[in-house]
């Protein structure tokens, strides 16, 4: 437990830190859908990577519910704590939509990638752990902020997924280094393809 004065100075920071850290991801996520929207999806051995964004969006609305909650226990008007909680919750449900758009897009890029190649096993795979931790956190968080058994069950999917993904990277990181195929993977490719030159007419 912190006195008032250190618990309220936290969370403040913590909301500053909150919007330094948001409008980045933004830029970020706009980057990326630059690059898939002007060159194409990345390469098979990279195309784990597509899951990266749910990190850093689900963060931003497990980091807004986390302080929303944590607001409404600190020495700050009624109101503007009512206002805080509302807010964190908010942002936590617009977050978990566009995490649930993002997983999706990252699955069908898989889909899509492995029927016209074999995705290898790389080190590029342990890129799934902290976006579906992430999300399964933002999970949590809502369930016990709204009490819906739906959001419960998701949550208990998304643990076990994370724990299959960690055993299985886990079996294949040891096989790979035990073999020593996994040093002598090339790098994923992710060089980009120039986009078509506009013909004059």
């Amino acid at each position: 437990q912190l006195p008032p004065t250190a618990a309220l100075l936290t969370t403040l920071t913590g909301y500053c830190l909150l919007g330094a850290g948001a409008p980045l991801t933004c830029c970020i996520v706009v980057l990326y859908v630059l690059r898939i929207t002007t060159y194409k999806l990345p390469a098979p051995d990279a195309i784990i990577t597509a899951f990266i964004p749910l990190g850093p969006i689900g963060q931003i609305g497990a980091a807004a519910l986390s302080l929303g909650a944590v607001a409404a226990r600190v020495e700050l008007p009624a109101l503007l704590a009512d206002l805080l909680l509302c807010a964190g919750i908010l942002a936590a449900l617009l977050a978990w939509g566009s995490c649930v758009f993002w997983l999706a897009h990252a699955v069908l890029a898989v889909v899509y990638q492995r029927r016209s190649a074999r995705i290898p096993f790389n080190m590029s795979w342990w890129a799934l752990t902290f976006p579906v931790g992430v999300f399964a956190a933002l999970t949590a968080g809502l369930a016990d902020a709204l009490e819906l058994g739906y959001l419960q069950i998701n949550f208990l999917v998304l643990v076990a997924l994370l724990l299959v993904l960690w055993l299985f990277n886990i079996a294949r990181t040891v096989a790979g280094a035990w073999t020593g195929s996994i040093f002598g993977v090339s790098s994923p490719d992710i060089t980009l393809a120039k986009p078509p030159a506009d013909q004059n007419v």
